[in-house]
Order: structure tokens, then C-alpha cells, then sequence
């Protein structure tokens, strides 16, 4: 698989054939793992320069919508939800799509399946692990609160139930070495809006 720039227009109108080439109109490449780097935000800068990495935020490309932008599911601040994935594509969002290519059709699902169940959990197992990533920072992993999840760490949570051998507690920069490391992991694309040209906008 070579990875590519992907445009706005490709990424907002995924399985719009009308406004999308037809080499981007990939069905069996979802699910995929997003990792964002937000370069216009002080904390993304933090959280990199802390993990020795180059994204600060990790995420599940879960859903397609015909004719508008895919779903992603993300463990947000302060709640996790799905939003589409056309919010990342403004501002100064730096997004790298991973597929795995030996997943199953089942495993896929049941990835795709945990997403939506996420959303429907009560308020209170939907929180975000503030307490972990003060954990994170102060080499004090067993510093969680019960229930709750940071970004990388639902991600991960997510990809054991698949027999990934991912640490349990990740940062999006350990997610991105652990997928250069594994030979079923590859590439999907970039989005990159300062060299991305987009006759759509």
C-alpha cells in the first residue's frame, strides 16, 4: 500500500464518487486509528514534546455516511462522542490514517460495534481520564479514575480486545511506534493542511 496526501474534498466526501477519485473510495480500509497533531495548540506541543512524538491525540475512524464525512470516535475532553471526521479538517490538524490488514471482517465489526456502544455508555463511564494523564506525566501509570480513559488509552483498549499486544496506557506518539513496528499495520494516508492543494474549498 503507498500512502498518500489526501484533500479536504477527498477526506469531507469519502464515498461521494462524484466528488471523490475513485482510488480514495475505500470500504475495506475502515476501521481505521487517526492520529492528530493539532499545530496551532500549546498543549498538542506539551503532550508531543513530552512523548517524544509527533501527534497528540488518537481516535477511531468508525463509520462512512454516503455523501458525507466519515464518523470518527474519540475519548474527547471532557466526554468521549462521535463527531465527523470534517471537524479535524479545520484549522491547523495534521491527521495519519493506520489500517491493520489482517483484521478480519468479524474483528472489524466487533471494533465498529465497541464504538457505538462507547457512545451509549451513562455520562460517567464516558469521562475523560484527566487523572491518567497527570499519571502520564508524573511516571505514575497506576493514577487513574475508575472508569474514565484518555485518547491513546481507549485506542489501545480497543485493539486488545484484538489481540494487539499494545501497552495498555499509551500515548499517541507509543501507538505510532507500535504500528511501525508491526508488519500488518501500513499506512493509509496524511492530511496535511499546509501542503494540501483543494480545488473544493
Amino acid at each position: 500500500m503507498t500512502p498518500r496526501f489526501l484533500t479536504r474534498r477527498e477526506l469531507k466526501y469519502l464515498l461521494k464518487e462524484d466528488c471523490a477519485p475513485a482510488h480514495v473510495v475505500d470500504f475495506h480500509a475502515v476501521p481505521m486509528v487517526v492520529l492528530s497533531d493539532n499545530v496551532s495548540s500549546w498543549l498538542s506541543w506539551k503532550i508531543k514534546r513530552h512523548t517524544h512524538g509527533f501527534y497528540n491525540h488518537a481516535m477511531i475512524l468508525h463509520k462512512l455516511v454516503v455523501g458525507k464525512s466519515p464518523w470518527v470516535a474519540t475519548q474527547d475532553m471532557p466526554l468521549f462522542r462521535e463527531r465527523p471526521l470534517s471537524d479535524y479538517l479545520k484549522g491547523g490538524h495534521r491527521l495519519k490514517f493506520w489500517v491493520n490488514t489482517s483484521w478480519t471482517p468479524s474483528q472489524k465489526e466487533g471494533i465498529k460495534a465497541a464504538c457505538r456502544l462507547k457512545g451509549l455508555r451513562k455520562w460517567y463511564r464516558r469521562l475523560y481520564d484527566f487523572p491518567g494523564v497527570l499519571g502520564q506525566w508524573l511516571g505514575l501509570k497506576g493514577l487513574q479514575a475508575p472508569h474514565a480513559q484518555f485518547c491513546s488509552e481507549w485506542v489501545a483498549a480497543i485493539l486488545r480486545e484484538t489481540g494487539e499486544r499494545v501497552e495498555a496506557q499509551p500515548s499517541p506518539a507509543d501507538l505510532n511506534r507500535y504500528f511501525k513496528a508491526h508488519d500488518d499495520w501500513e499506512v493509509w494516508g496524511y492530511f496535511d493542511p499546509e501542503i494540501e492543494v483543494d480545488e473544493c474549498d
